[in-house]
């Protein structure tokens, strides 16, 4: 078992911006992979050469800059096969908004070349490939990636303290690396319960899809409302 606190001297590398400008062509639409939770994602190249997504955060549930600092804490200390790695995170303060100071965020993950699993299901009869590699959707590696998603969800759910809720299980929020292992995604800025207690979020994340009743109608959320989602998954994948 994880704790989240078990190391506090741990932190998330800072970005500057100018970094993630020129790692992303300035947010060129060429660089640009797609939309996901909470804002838009950019492909980037740093300076050593490596290949990260840059998600600028466009929506989000927090006050200020301290609570999302905190959350990007949390998230990069997560670390399991079967999750998307949080590298790090960058804050730019912007110009007043009537009485509050906006502010610009974005985070920055590894990379995964293989897109998400909503792409590889979906894909156009007329094409048989994706991204530069071939599709492949035998049976046996749709089992490996839901069995795959099942870890990573589990591992949020029993292998930190306290336990991180995911809210928006789906195949577009299920990356495949470049050996085709799925990793769950977009499992924050996150949501974590309290001991013993469901958590009644302020907003119901999840815009479309299926939701544990619940969740849609009451705004509870608890273990259960992932794997209500996590099940739809599963049966997208098998039909």
């Amino acid at each position: 078992m994880l704790g989240l606190e078990s190391d506090p001297t741990r932190v998330p590398f800072l970005f500057k911006i100018q970094d993630l400008e020129k790692a992303t062509n300035n947010f060129s639409q060429k660089n640009f992979i797609g939309r996901g939770g909470f804002g838009l994602v950019y492909k980037g190249v740093l300076p050593d050469g490596t290949t990260v997504a840059v998600k600028k955060v466009v929506e989000i549930d927090f006050q200020g800059d301290a609570e999302f600092c905190n959350e990007v804490e949390i998230i990069s200390n997560l670390k399991h096969q079967n999750l998307v790695p949080l590298r790090g995170c960058c804050v730019v303060e912007g110009e007043d908004n009537y009485e509050e100071r906006v502010s610009h965020r974005y985070l920055v993950y590894d990379y995964m070349p293989n897109g998400n699993l909503d792409d590889h299901l979906f894909l156009a009869p007329s094409s048989n490939q994706i991204r530069g590699i071939e599709r492949s959707s035998t049976w046996p590696q749709r089992k490996g990636i839901i069995l795959d998603v099942a870890k990573g969800l589990a591992y949020l759910h029993y292998g930190v303290k306290p336990a991180i809720y995911h809210r928006d299980i789906k195949a577009t929020n299920t990356l495949l690396d470049a050996d085709m292992r799925a990793r769950v995604a977009d499992f924050g800025l996150v949501k974590q319960s309290m001991e013993g207690q469901s958590y009644l979020t302020t907003r119901v994340a999840r815009t479309h899809g299926y939701l544990a009743p619940e969740y849609a109608l009451y705004g509870q959320l608890t273990k259960k409302s992932d794997a209500y989602t996590f099940g739809d998954t599963k049966f997208g994948v098998h039909v």
